[in-house]
């Protein structure tokens, strides 16, 4: 895909998860975030200094950081702490556009980052993407959400 192949995929809130390999992150940065957007790092204690070489090469983007402290593999933790974020923004921000990118992070920051967001209430079609290591292929899907009685 070129870059302009990716402009339906871009969002304005992309969450990115960190672990020992911040390349992947910074690709997605690069190539999914809308003008203006945030990037938001997640990260635990043990990939904080990651996270933070990855802000310094991203100077020039909106960026905030989301510790999950010792508790990346804790499932309710990292589900809470995304999902109370998405709505945290929601709440000034209804028509803007979020994303996650998976590629980093422990298994259990995947799963429950990408169930967080989708259990956020006011989000309409999220953007989920991974950069696949073999192929250095970005894959990118669309989650149309319809929630009953939200």
């Amino acid at each position: 895909m070129s870059t302009s192949e990716f402009d339906k995929y871009k969002v304005d809130h992309l969450f990115l998860l960190i672990g020992e390999n911040p390349l992947p992150n910074y690709v997605a940065a690069k190539m999914l975030l809308n003008e203006g957007g945030t990037v938001y790092l997640v990260h635990s204690t043990d990939t904080a200094s990651k996270a933070d070489c990855l802000s310094r090469s991203l100077k020039h983007l909106n960026i905030q950081f989301i510790s999950l402290a010792k508790k990346e593999a804790d499932s309710y933790f990292i589900w809470n702490k995304i999902k109370n974020k998405v709505e945290e923004i929601v709440k000034t921000n209804p028509i803007h556009t979020f994303g996650l990118n998976y590629t980093g992070g422990t298994k259990a920051m995947s799963v429950h980052a990408y169930r967080g967001l989708l259990d956020a209430v006011g989000i309409h079609n999220p953007q989920f993407s991974y950069l696949d290591a073999r192929s250095l292929h970005m894959a990118c899907t669309s989650f149309l959400v319809e929630k009953e009685g939200r």
